[in-house]
């Protein structure tokens, strides 16, 4: 109910239910987040986020990670996202490229093309469109016109891209 209440953008209905449940699951913690996000409530999925990490001392899934990390982007929380990228990077989840396409768009974001670029290196053969068109992107926002030529070319002549999905 709680997804649906925020697919339907009805967000306070789905905190008044949030608010009444007497046992809060992962599930149940990660739809709020999630619906502040789809919903441009940044501030409200991190508190939300940092509520269920900290305050109930519930462990974020990975889509849970996938659900603040653009909150994070949004609101410049370059400290948080560094916090749960060592909390995925420990708990394996930088292996679901979600997480990691995720953790580069955050750091592009931020501005900390470095760490994106680390993200985007260590995720291998895992790469998928969204992965190279996000650090392409990350390249040309930030005036490294000439590091996305070069990567662009790169992966195109590895065939790990093909210009018509571009």
């Amino acid at each position: 109910m709680l997804s649906a209440y925020a697919r339907g953008r009805r967000v306070g209905d789905a905190e008044r239910l949030f608010a009444g449940m007497p046992d809060r699951s992962m599930v149940s913690w990660t739809a709020m987040v999630s619906g502040y996000m789809q919903n441009g409530r940044h501030e409200e999925a991190v508190r939300t986020f940092l509520d269920m990490w900290d305050g109930a001392g519930v462990r974020p899934n990975e889509l849970a990670v996938c659900s603040v990390l653009p909150a994070c982007a949004a609101l410049g929380a370059l400290a948080l996202g560094r916090k749960v990228e060592r909390y995925a990077r420990g708990r394996g989840m930088l292996r679901n490229v979600y997480v990691a396409n995720a953790l580069v768009e955050m750091y592009a974001k931020c501005g900390s093309i470095r760490r994106g670029w680390k993200v985007f290196r260590g995720m291998g053969t895992r790469r998928d469109l969204c992965s190279l068109n996000s650090m392409i992107m990350v390249f040309a926002v930030h005036g490294l016109w000439t590091e996305a030529l070069a990567l662009f070319h790169k992966l195109r002549g590895q065939n790990q891209m093909s210009l018509h999905l571009l």
